[in-house]
């Protein structure tokens, strides 16, 4: 899908507003299998967001370009399947299938998949030294496991460098819900960083760099007082 152009619709796959197989399965990739009950609310949610991205244009294929499939060693359907991962069922009859698939084509997903501190499933699952962490903690796995380029590294710290700027910024503090107040100096700081997904190592020896600036004003930290307030999303639940 990445490489089909469908950008909005990978960033809903990515929030788990709906899988890779019911995305696959709008766009005619793929047939969908026939119901087997489940959850009303969940179908409702599925329907919902199939909506509104069918509104937003998510499901429409770019027309510029060169073609999605060039390159591609094998079927888009199976390229979803060894980037995402499996669903509820599998393309593959076999695990060497699947690895032997993998092996085909890897060299094309992780061209086309391989984003900054991110890789497809199939790599977590062969190629990688360590189990997959989750989506939430697997750019900083990456990075202490030192297999990011050279390119890739740098964008990934450079983009944390920013956020963890971002968190000393007066008045910085973290929104909560409606009637909470909102949290505030090293407690926002700390949930803001596991939000962000910053290597310990790295807030570590950026902190120790601000130490001698602190020492040599001889002041206090301002007081947060909201006006750089974020929100964090769900996936900071049970990061506090």
């Amino acid at each position: 899908m990445q490489a089909a152009g469908l950008t909005d619709l990978v960033a809903a796959i990515e929030r788990g507003e709906l899988t890779a197989h019911a995305a696959a399965a709008e766009m005619g990739w793929i047939k969908r299998p026939p119901s087997s009950g489940g959850s009303p609310n969940v179908v409702r949610r599925r329907q919902l967001a199939v909506y509104r991205l069918a509104q937003a244009g998510a499901f429409k294929q770019r027309s510029t370009g060169p073609d999605p499939s060039a390159g591609c060693p094998i079927d888009l359907a199976l390229v979803n399947e060894l980037w995402l991962g499996p669903n509820d069922s599998t393309f593959f009859s076999s695990r060497d299938e699947l690895r032997r698939t993998w092996e085909e084509s890897r060299t094309y997903l992780l061209a086309t998949f391989g984003r900054p501190g991110r890789r497809p499933m199939a790599w977590w699952e062969f190629d990688a030294s360590a189990a997959y962490p989750g989506y939430d903690r697997e750019r900083s796995t990456l990075w202490r496991m030192d297999v990011l380029d050279a390119e890739e590294k740098a964008v990934l710290e450079r983009e944390w460098r920013d956020e963890f700027a971002r968190a000393y910024a007066p008045g910085f503090s973290i929104a909560r819900p409606f009637g909470e107040e909102p949290i505030a100096g090293a407690a926002a700081r700390k949930m803001y960083f596991a939000h962000c997904d910053i290597p310990i190592e790295l807030i570590q020896a950026w902190t120790g760099e601000r130490l001698p600036r602190r020492r040599k004003a001889a002041a206090p930290e301002l007081e947060d007082d909201g006006s750089d307030s974020v929100e964090l999303g769900p996936r900071m639940n049970g990061l506090a």
